[in-house]
């Protein structure tokens, strides 16, 4: 897979299951995995590859980006990217947290060419060298694959740190926004100045500034989410984008009846922390 943020045609976040081994305090899902994991559904690899080739043979080869939940413990996970990556083009989030026979059997038997990974550097749950370790493996074996850490408040000082060894291995380095509360200061709008601007130099992007650092709201823009980009959630059905779940539905993802909305439609969200937003 030549860019890891590269996509054809439409694009699926799929939060494949809620299901995972950390605890990220700055983890969207901190507070409610109970809750979530009452939803979770374990269809067949057969019965999401038939889903997904229905999607293939409507809109063509699709853009998957699948996260959760660590997708890694999702039962018969390499058995299913097998199938999906014959027709369309995935990207994994992940905590590299699975052990290393899985990782290389993984990477033994997976597509470089159609699966790259987005590996999620959380240095409360996973040494330095553990995660450095298998990263560098799955670079070796061909795959696109960026570290990705989050900008919490508490983990900030070690960022150039941490920098320095993942880009001393060879390994692309990244950094998301926190959105949320700590120490009861609300994020992003509670980085000092010193910080917003460190981290402009990561995000790299114009629209992910604006969305992030500059607060800018997207309600009202023309945007594409549930016309050529969705999330599924990990009961199977489809919603807009993360922000826009209520009375935004678009039906189950394994229903033969699915569809993606024929047109664009204006953005209700006050806020796009997952840079869902597709202006059209």
């Amino acid at each position: 897979m030549s860019e890891i943020n590269s996509f054809t045609n439409v694009r699926f976040i799929w939060d494949i299951h809620y299901r995972c081994n950390f605890r990220c305090a700055y983890c969207w899902f901190y507070n409610t995995w109970v809750k979530l994991s009452g939803i979770n559904f374990y269809p067949s690899v057969d019965e999401w590859a038939r889903a997904w080739s229905r999607i293939y043979g409507l809109y063509g080869s699709a853009y998957i980006e699948i996260t959760g939940g660590e997708p890694l413990i999702y039962p018969s996970f390499i058995e299913l990217i097998k199938e999906l990556s014959l027709k369309h083009t995935i990207r994994i989030t992940t905590n590299l947290s699975a052990s290393l026979p899985f990782i290389e059997r993984f990477a033994a038997e997976t597509d470089n060419q159609a699966v790259g990974l987005e590996a999620s550097f959380h240095p409360s749950f996973i040494g330095l060298a553990e995660f450095t370790r298998k990263a560098v493996l799955l670079r070796s074996k061909g795959f696109a694959l960026r570290v990705q850490y989050v900008a919490y408040p508490a983990q900030l000082n070690l960022l150039k740190y941490f920098e320095k060894e993942f880009n001393g291995n060879g390994l692309k380095f990244s950094v998301t926004a926190f959105w949320g509360e700590y120490k009861g200061v609300d994020y992003p709008s509670g980085y000092n100045e010193q910080e917003r601007e460190i981290l402009r130099s990561y995000l790299n992007d114009s629209r992910r500034i604006e969305l992030n650092l500059d607060h800018a709201s997207p309600r009202g823009r023309l945007c594409r989410a549930g016309n050529r980009f969705a999330l599924i959630r990990g009961d199977g059905h489809v919603v807009r984008c993360g922000q826009q779940q209520e009375n935004n539905e678009l039906g189950c993802f394994l229903d033969e009846g699915f569809r993606l909305w024929e047109d664009p439609l204006p953005c209700m969200s006050d806020s796009c922390p997952c840079n869902d937003l597709r202006e059209a």
